[in-house]
């Protein structure tokens, strides 16, 4: 693999670097000598750079399922902005309607307020007519019957006055009666 040929390259120099841990290896040429130590020095190499390949995919794989759960993070969190967005709109309207009928509230107790004291001046003129209306009816009965009073009166005075005459025409025809026998 890759991680092998660069540590390789590097044993040839007298260097050998792990990239991800950062740590060096001194090989001598008396190490070179000794193709048993170079050999367990690959293979150390070789389980490191399989440890790091596996680690590395592991990671690698872990990074695919942040990412993606990160992107579906990111959608629900889309949503979910888009629906607080919906219910902050939703309720600036609810807002305005509560206004709306708070301001309709205030008018039509004022209204209701006005009614009521409409009625009461109402009820206060209505018992002043009552009143009002009780005098001009006694006034009115006390008329009629004064006026009955007054044609019981006056058929009686001209009862009277028709006896009166009656009488009055029968002394005069008597009294005529009388000249005329005088004469």
């Amino acid at each position: 693999t890759a991680s092998v040929a660069v540590a390789l390259s590097v044993i040839g120099a007298g260097l050998v670097v792990n990239t991800n841990e950062v740590s060096a290896y001194v090989v001598t040429r008396e190490l070179l000598k000794d193709s048993d130590k170079v050999r367990d020095l690959i293979n150390k190499f070789d389980e490191d750079n399989h440890k790091l390949t596996t680690e590395k995919n592991e990671l690698t794989n872990r990074n695919q399922e942040l990412t993606t759960e990160n992107g579906e993070l990111k959608a629900a969190n889309e949503a979910f902005q888009k629906q607080v967005q919906e219910k902050e709109q939703k309720n600036e309207a609810l807002k305005q309607r509560g206004d709306t009928l708070f301001t309709q509230r205030v008018k039509l107790e004022k209204q209701v307020q006005e009614k009521e004291h409409n009625n009461k001046t109402l009820k206060i003129e209505n018992g002043e007519l009552k009143t009002a209306n009780g005098d001009l009816t006694k006034k009115l009965d006390e008329t009629r019957q004064e006026l009955t009073n007054k044609q019981q009166e006056s058929k009686e005075n001209e009862k009277t006055l028709k006896e009166l005459l009656e009488k009055t025409v029968k002394d005069k025809i008597a009294k005529e009666q009388e000249n005329k026998e005088t004469i």
